[in-house]
C-alpha cells in the first residue's frame, strides 16, 4: 500500500512538472526549459537535498541560485541534485538513469 502511494505521488509530481514546464514555455516567463525522463547529468552536482514530494522545491532552489544551470530529480526518494552545467555544455556526462529525470534551466544563451 505504501509503495503504491509513493508511486502515485511520484507520478503526480512528474506530471505537475511537465504541465508547469509547458505553461512556462508558453508564457515566455523563463524558468525550466525542458525535462528528460530517465536521464541525468553526472559529475556536475554541487548541492543535494531532500524535498517534499508534490512540491516544486527543487525547481525553486535552482531558479533562485545563479550557479544552478540544471538539476536532476531522484524520483523515488525525493532527492534534488543541483548541477552547475547543462547537457549541452557537457554531453559526454549526460547518461541514462532509470531513477532520475533531468531538468534544464533556461539560461538565455549562457552555459
Amino acid at each position: 500500500m505504501a509503495s503504491r502511494q509513493a508511486s502515485f505521488f511520484t507520478e503526480l509530481f512528474f506530471i505537475s512538472q511537465m504541465f508547469l514546464n509547458i505553461a512556462t514555455q508558453q508564457c515566455g516567463t523563463g524558468g525550466d526549459l525542458y525535462s528528460i525522463y530517465q536521464m541525468m547529468l553526472k559529475g556536475h552536482t554541487y548541492k543535494t537535498f531532500k524535498f517534499t514530494p508534490g512540491t516544486l522545491e527543487c525547481r525553486e532552489a535552482c531558479l533562485a541560485d545563479d550557479r544552478c544551470q540544471s538539476y536532476n530529480v531522484v524520483m523515488f526518494i525525493a532527492m534534488c541534485e543541483l548541477n552547475n552545467r547543462t547537457k549541452e555544455a557537457r554531453p559526454e556526462d549526460f547518461v541514462r538513469n532509470e531513477d532520475r529525470y533531468y531538468m534544464a534551466k533556461d539560461l538565455k544563451g549562457g552555459n
